[in-house]
């Protein structure tokens, strides 16, 4: 009898027994039948194919579990590489070995591939927010996800643990009018509506990122709750998650500033379309502490504000894709603004809170209803899907006609900022008045006080932008060295005594430079030196380096340059040097130094 009569499909040349042990049966050479060898002492068996999306990439993973000594052993992930390599089993757990002997790993490798063969695979989301499914927008959020038909658990979205805490959308069984009574009644019992107004409007434009991301105007700025403990702060951001999912007021943000800068741009990235919490920057006098909280306040603000990241290759030379940030950020701090810099100053909005300025008790009514503002929202985002295409036609008209409200009020980048908050607000009174909550003229009245707060908080925060500038900053601290004494500036005007005029001496210890009666000659290394390190006294570190610092100066037009040059040549008793020529009235006249 031939050896093809007796070749075994290859699906049954693998078989396992009770325990797990699994053997592979092999023909015999006489071709009178067949040996069953063992070759390993468990049975992989597959879970399940997944195909994971983290909305940049889109990657295939393998679920398989062990099963060895009677029983299922947790399942391991693993990818299609592992299979073929020369250890298919090293994944599973160490009692789990294949045998020694020729062609062994290549058999384990084989049995599990075979079993991958028609297996269905399951499609998972890592991130929220706005994905077109099958033709149809969805927005991604975990437990439940929304499209037009409403909530559904069609699919299946699985968050990071820090995420999946906080991002959830949940059935309410309270009617809708109550839910939104809890909005539109209790709320404005807990806060001023200068508080209200800013944070409504930054959590309903949160959904209209992915639109305005299409459109190439991306909302790029941090909202900032700034208060001393004891203001309720950390709870009212809470309480604003709750749109978007729950988060008890005793439990940890998504993010914090313990959290490493790496970890923080990954779920900047994942939380798409939705605000991101990062909770508790605190006053400290650790100077390694400032630095790190200063760095991770840098970090967040620029990944915000420029919505890049940090590009990457390949081992072959290719480019990875890069993790930009697409969700939105609320920040709490007891102090902000601390030496990141006007630029990341710009990139924030902020409201300040006073101990009395949120109520405990309206506050304890709003945590004990969270899920009447997780269905307000679910409710808008439906109501959104069911519009987009014709709010997608004229939402940078809008954007522009609210623009120019706020173009006179302060920096540009704020300007923008405001517009796109006003956006988010209008959007909301939208809603509002097609569910029957609010009438035509009470939205009016509504967008009327909404755009007075905003030029409000734009012209305060434009006053912190001027306030972080390298420049003014510089100025404040070389006044303060010369008050204080810790440095000086030599007087180069000719002295009058009993009608005799001699020359001041014109050198003494801590001189920075000179001065006369139109300029401050500042010694460029030594003055930059001494205004720097006496920052660096209080922990902090100066945002500008001397060759940008002097560049700002020319383009305010404070010093007087020479052609290109920060510095001009001058003389002092017949020593010849170049120095900072900074015109007196930039100092406001506020001479501290001796004469």
């Amino acid at each position: 009898m031939s050896e093809k009569k007796y070749r075994l499909n290859i699906q049954e040349r693998y078989f396992s027994d009770a325990q797990g042990n699994t053997f592979f049966r092999e023909p015999l050479k006489d071709a009178s039948g067949y040996a069953d060898i063992p070759f390993m002492n468990f049975c992989p068996q597959l879970v399940q194919l997944l195909r994971r999306d983290d909305g940049f990439t889109i990657t295939e993973k393998i679920l398989f579990s062990a099963f060895r000594g009677g029983r299922n052993e947790p399942p391991v992930e693993l990818e299609k590489r592992d299979m073929i390599g020369n250890q298919p089993h090293v994944k599973f757990s160490p009692g789990c070995r294949v045998f020694q002997g020729k062609g062994n790993c290549a058999k384990c490798g084989e049995m599990m591939a075979m079993q991958c063969e028609d297996a269905e695979i399951k499609t998972v989301y890592t991130h929220t927010g706005w994905k077109v499914i099958d033709g149809q927008r969805v927005f991604l959020n975990g437990e439940n996800s929304v499209t037009v038909g409403g909530l559904t658990d069609r699919y299946s979205v699985e968050l990071a643990p820090d995420l999946s805490r906080c991002y959830r959308f949940t059935p309410c069984e309270d009617d809708t009018n109550e839910c939104f009574k809890t909005l539109l009644e209790r709320m404005p019992k807990a806060a001023p509506d200068w508080l209200i107004i800013p944070s409504l409007a930054y959590c309903f434009m949160s959904p209209l990122n992915g639109m305005l991301r299409e459109l190439g105007a991306e909302p790029s700025f941090s909202f900032y709750l700034i208060g001393k403990t004891g203001s309720f702060k950390s709870s009212w951001s809470k309480v604003l998650l709750s749109f978007f999912g729950r988060l008890g007021y005793a439990e940890t943000a998504p993010c914090t500033f313990l959290d490493t800068q790496n970890a923080v741009g990954r779920k900047l990235a994942l939380a798409a379309d939705v605000p991101l919490l990062l909770d508790d920057r605190r006053p400290t006098s650790n100077a390694a502490d400032k630095l790190r909280y200063e760095g991770l306040e840098k970090f967040a603000s620029s990944a915000i504000g420029d919505r890049a990241a940090r590009g990457r290759a390949n081992v072959d030379g290719g480019l990875r894709e890069s993790y930009v940030a697409r969700s939105n950020l609320i920040v709490t701090a007891e102090e902000a603004f601390l030496n990141i810099g006007s630029s990341a100053v710009a990139r924030s909005v902020s409201v300040e809170l006073q101990p009395d300025s949120v109520s405990l008790e309206g506050l304890q009514e709003l945590q004990a209803r969270p899920e009447h503002l997780n269905r307000i929202m679910q409710m808008f985002i439906q109501w959104l899907i069911e519009r987009w295409d014709n709010l997608r036609a004229c939402v940078l008209d809008k954007l522009a006609e609210y623009r120019a409200i706020f173009a006179d009020a302060g920096h540009p980048r704020l300007a923008t900022a405001f517009s796109q908050l006003m956006l988010g607000y209008a959007m909301y009174l939208a809603f509002l008045q097609d569910y029957g909550q609010i009438d035509k003229l009470e939205a009016v009245t509504m967008k009327t006080r909404a755009q007075a707060v905003f030029l409000e908080m734009c012209e305060r925060q434009t006053e912190k932008v001027e306030g972080e500038k390298p420049t003014r900053l510089f100025v404040e601290l070389l006044r303060e060295l010369l008050e204080t004494k810790q440095a000086r500036l030599c007087d180069a005007r000719p002295r009058t005594v009993a009608g005799i005029t001699t020359e001041n001496e014109i050198s003494a210890p801590n001189t920075i430079g000179y001065e006369d009666d139109e300029f401050f000659y500042l010694i460029p290394r030594t003055a930059y030196s001494a205004v720097t390190a006496f920052y660096a006294k209080s922990g902090y570190t100066f945002p500008a380096s001397s060759s940008v610092l002097w560049k700002m100066f020319m383009d305010e037009g404070a010093i007087k340059p020479d052609g290109k040059r920060p510095d001009r040549r001058h003389t002092f008793k017949g020593k010849s040097g170049r120095y900072i020529h900074l015109y007196r009235h930039v100092m406001g006249e506020a001479d501290g130094n001796e004469e």
